[in-house]
Parts: structure tokens; sequence; C-alpha cells
């Protein structure tokens, strides 16, 4: 379900966007994961709410949108389990130097 709330906002962000460059497109992703994350740095606690979602899907776009402008592999499908699919996206533009954790 979570994935076909992605591939629709994905849909949405291409058509408001326009073709973003690698540095809006980081910029956005460090924006947005600062919302997810909240103003210490931690979760909130508010997972499962409405916003909680909005937040995270945001987030996910500007994750998959940075990713496949560098040129990686990004599939919407595997959001089917969004926190494996997070990781594995954050590990790829770590080993690209583009660290979010630090």
């Amino acid at each position: 379900m979570y994935a076909q709330f992605l591939s629709i906002a994905l849909d949405q962000a291409s058509q408001s966007d326009g073709t973003p460059t690698t540095g809006r497109a980081l910029g956005r992703l460090l924006q947005c994961r600062a919302r997810l994350d909240g103003p210490r740095g931690e979760s909130d606690g508010s997972s499962g709410t409405p916003d909680a979602l909005s937040r995270e899907l945001e987030y996910d776009v500007a994750l998959i949108t940075l990713a496949r402008l560098l040129g990686l592999h990004s599939d919407v499908d595997s959001f089917d389990q969004p926190q494996k699919a997070r990781l594995r996206l954050e590990q790829a533009l770590a080993d690209h130097g583009i660290r979010l954790n630090d």
C-alpha cells in the first residue's frame, strides 16, 4: 500500500517540480530529513499518524529523486518495506559520499 502512495507522490512531484538539479534535490532531501527527524534529530513518536505518513512520503520522494539523478537504482516497489528501502538508498548515497546521518 505504501509503495502505491509513493508512486503517486513521485508522479505528482515530477509534474510540479520540473527537472531538478542534483544540488536542489540534495537540498530538498536534507530539508525533508530534518522534518522527518524532528528538531533534535529524533523521531517525534508520531509514527502512524497522517502527518508522519506525509513526512515519510515527502522524504522518500526526495530520496528517490536524488538517487535517480545520481544514476542509482531506486525501485518504488521495494518500498513495500519502507524502512529497509530507505536504509538501502541512504547507504547507496553514502557510498557516493553523501552521508545523511552525520
